[in-house]
Protein backbone atom coordinates (compact mmCIF):
# COMPACT_ATOMS: atom_id res chain seq x y z
CA UNK A 1 0.00 0.00 0.00
CA UNK A 2 1.35 3.27 -1.04
CA UNK A 3 1.47 6.68 1.39
CA UNK A 4 -0.37 8.91 -1.36
CA UNK A 5 -4.25 9.42 -0.96
CA UNK A 6 -6.74 7.89 -3.33
CA UNK A 7 -8.45 10.50 -5.05
CA UNK A 8 -10.31 8.58 -7.45
CA UNK A 9 -13.68 8.91 -5.33
CA UNK A 10 -13.11 12.69 -5.85
CA UNK A 11 -15.75 14.90 -7.65
CA UNK A 12 -15.01 18.26 -8.34
CA UNK A 13 -17.07 20.73 -6.55
CA UNK A 14 -19.69 23.11 -8.19
CA UNK A 15 -19.00 26.67 -7.96
CA UNK A 16 -19.55 29.11 -5.66
CA UNK A 17 -19.32 26.59 -2.86
CA UNK A 18 -21.48 26.62 -0.31
CA UNK A 19 -19.69 26.62 3.26
CA UNK A 20 -22.32 25.45 6.13
CA UNK A 21 -22.85 28.14 8.61
CA UNK A 22 -21.14 30.77 6.99
CA UNK A 23 -23.66 32.54 4.84
CA UNK A 24 -24.29 36.26 6.18
CA UNK A 25 -27.33 36.91 7.93
CA UNK A 26 -30.05 38.97 5.90
CA UNK A 27 -29.64 41.36 8.66
CA UNK A 28 -25.89 42.22 7.78
CA UNK A 29 -26.26 42.34 4.26
CA UNK A 30 -29.07 45.14 4.63
CA UNK A 31 -26.95 47.08 7.04
CA UNK A 32 -23.94 46.62 4.44
CA UNK A 33 -25.78 48.03 1.78
CA UNK A 34 -26.80 50.96 4.30
CA UNK A 35 -23.44 51.72 4.54
CA UNK A 36 -22.80 51.66 0.99
CA UNK A 37 -25.25 54.31 0.44
CA UNK A 38 -24.65 56.14 3.09
CA UNK A 39 -20.86 56.22 2.24
CA UNK A 40 -21.57 56.98 -1.90
CA UNK A 41 -24.07 59.73 -0.71
CA UNK A 42 -20.90 61.08 1.15
CA UNK A 43 -18.62 61.08 -1.12
CA UNK A 44 -21.02 62.75 -3.88
CA UNK A 45 -21.64 65.51 -1.04
CA UNK A 46 -17.99 66.06 -1.33
CA UNK A 47 -17.72 66.55 -5.04
CA UNK A 48 -20.80 69.17 -4.44
CA UNK A 49 -18.68 70.97 -1.64
CA UNK A 50 -15.85 70.59 -4.42
CA UNK A 51 -17.82 72.79 -6.76
CA UNK A 52 -18.94 74.96 -4.19
CA UNK A 53 -15.59 75.80 -3.07
CA UNK A 54 -15.12 76.44 -6.95
CA UNK A 55 -17.70 78.93 -7.35
CA UNK A 56 -18.34 80.43 -3.86
CA UNK A 57 -14.58 80.48 -2.69
CA UNK A 58 -13.86 83.27 -5.60
CA UNK A 59 -13.87 86.02 -3.21
CA UNK A 60 -13.34 84.41 0.33
CA UNK A 61 -10.39 82.28 1.52
CA UNK A 62 -12.82 81.28 4.92
CA UNK A 63 -15.38 80.13 2.19
CA UNK A 64 -12.85 78.14 0.12
CA UNK A 65 -11.28 76.77 3.26
CA UNK A 66 -14.34 75.90 4.86
CA UNK A 67 -15.75 74.11 1.46
CA UNK A 68 -12.50 72.53 0.41
CA UNK A 69 -11.96 70.93 4.08
CA UNK A 70 -15.75 69.68 3.94
CA UNK A 71 -15.45 68.31 0.85
CA UNK A 72 -12.22 66.42 1.51
CA UNK A 73 -13.18 65.34 5.06
CA UNK A 74 -16.56 63.61 3.17
CA UNK A 75 -14.79 62.19 0.26
CA UNK A 76 -12.00 60.53 2.49
CA UNK A 77 -14.84 59.55 4.97
CA UNK A 78 -16.82 57.68 2.46
CA UNK A 79 -14.01 56.03 0.75
CA UNK A 80 -12.73 54.56 4.20
CA UNK A 81 -16.14 53.83 5.20
CA UNK A 82 -16.75 51.80 1.57
CA UNK A 83 -13.47 50.07 2.36
CA UNK A 84 -13.90 49.49 6.18
CA UNK A 85 -16.43 50.68 8.45
CA UNK A 86 -15.99 50.14 12.39
CA UNK A 87 -19.00 52.06 15.11
CA UNK A 88 -16.96 54.57 15.77
CA UNK A 89 -15.81 55.45 11.92
CA UNK A 90 -19.66 55.93 11.61
CA UNK A 91 -20.25 57.70 14.32
CA UNK A 92 -17.66 60.00 13.83
CA UNK A 93 -19.07 60.49 9.92
CA UNK A 94 -22.47 61.30 11.48
CA UNK A 95 -20.76 63.55 14.12
CA UNK A 96 -18.98 65.49 11.09
CA UNK A 97 -22.42 65.44 8.79
CA UNK A 98 -24.29 66.96 12.22
CA UNK A 99 -21.11 69.75 12.68
CA UNK A 100 -21.81 70.74 8.70
CA UNK A 101 -25.44 70.60 8.82
CA UNK A 102 -25.69 73.07 12.01
CA UNK A 103 -23.24 75.02 10.87
CA UNK A 104 -25.32 76.00 7.52
CA UNK A 105 -28.21 76.15 9.43
CA UNK A 106 -26.77 78.52 11.81
CA UNK A 107 -25.59 80.68 9.06
CA UNK A 108 -28.93 81.00 7.40
CA UNK A 109 -30.55 81.40 10.30
CA UNK A 110 -28.27 83.97 13.08
CA UNK A 111 -27.15 87.56 11.99
CA UNK A 112 -27.75 90.80 11.71
CA UNK A 113 -27.00 92.81 8.62
CA UNK A 114 -25.69 95.39 10.41
CA UNK A 115 -22.30 97.78 9.77
CA UNK A 116 -20.42 100.76 11.38
CA UNK A 117 -20.47 103.65 9.76
CA UNK A 118 -17.00 103.01 8.81
CA UNK A 119 -17.70 99.64 7.25
CA UNK A 120 -15.89 98.67 4.18
CA UNK A 121 -18.11 99.82 0.58
CA UNK A 122 -18.45 96.33 -0.64
CA UNK A 123 -20.15 95.44 3.06
CA UNK A 124 -22.76 98.77 3.27
CA UNK A 125 -24.80 97.40 0.18
CA UNK A 126 -25.47 94.21 2.37
CA UNK A 127 -26.76 95.51 5.24
CA UNK A 128 -29.99 96.83 6.24
CA UNK A 129 -28.77 98.93 8.70
CA UNK A 130 -25.51 101.39 8.47
CA UNK A 131 -25.05 103.17 12.25
CA UNK A 132 -23.93 106.25 12.29
CA UNK A 133 -20.89 105.96 14.68
CA UNK A 134 -18.03 104.24 13.75
CA UNK A 135 -16.24 101.45 15.08
CA UNK A 136 -14.76 102.09 18.39
CA UNK A 137 -16.72 105.31 18.94
CA UNK A 138 -19.92 104.19 20.35
CA UNK A 139 -21.20 101.62 17.67
CA UNK A 140 -21.69 99.12 19.38
CA UNK A 141 -24.03 100.77 22.60
CA UNK A 142 -25.96 102.41 19.32
CA UNK A 143 -26.62 99.33 18.29
CA UNK A 144 -27.71 98.17 21.67
CA UNK A 145 -29.64 101.14 22.23
CA UNK A 146 -31.69 100.46 18.83
CA UNK A 147 -32.02 96.86 19.83
CA UNK A 148 -33.32 98.05 23.37
CA UNK A 149 -35.63 100.53 21.71
CA UNK A 150 -37.17 97.61 18.93
CA UNK A 151 -37.99 95.82 22.53
CA UNK A 152 -39.30 97.99 23.90
CA UNK A 153 -42.13 99.15 21.16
Amino acid sequence: MSAQPRWEHIEPAGRPVVVPGKVAPRSDRDAARVVSVIALTSIAAGAIHVAAAATLGRGSSQTLAFFGVVAAAEIVWGVVALAWAPRWWLALGALGNAVVVATWVVSRTVGLPVVPADAWPEVVPLAKWVLTRSGGAGCVREFCDGVWEAQRA
